[in-house]
C-alpha cells in the first residue's frame, strides 16, 4: 500500500506475459485488454474451486501457477486501483 501515494494518477498497467494473456482470455476479456471487473469475476470462480468446484466444472486449469497469478494480479489490481490490464505484444 506504500506504492498508492506514489503512483501518479491516471497510471496504466501494461503486461505482454503469456499467463497473463491466458487469465484474460479466461476472465472474458478482450484480446487486447482485461478489467477488474472480468477479473474478480474469474476470481471467483477460483474461489469456488477452492471450496471443491471441479475446476473442469468451471472451464479452469487445475495449476497452482494459473490461481496463483490470478490472485496476486487481482490483488494488485484491486490494492493499486488499476482498473485494467492493457495487454502488449
Amino acid at each position: 500500500m506504500r506504492w498508492v501515494p506514489r503512483l501518479p494518477v491516471g497510471t496504466a498497467l501494461h503486461g505482454g506475459d503469456p499467463l497473463l494473456r491466458r487469465i484474460a482470455e479466461l476472465a472474458g476479456g478482450g484480446s487486447s485488454s482485461l478489467s477488474l471487473d472480468a477479473l474478480e469475476r474469474l476470481f471467483n470462480r477460483v474461489c469456488a474451486v477452492s471450496e471443491g468446484r471441479p475446476a473442469s466444472a468451471e472451464g479452469l486449469p487445475d495449476d497452482q501457477g494459473f490461481v496463483a497469478a490470478v490472485l496476486i494480479l487481482r490483488e494488485l489490481m484491486h490494492h493499486l486501483s488499476f482498473d485494467a490490464l492493457t495487454l502488449v505484444s
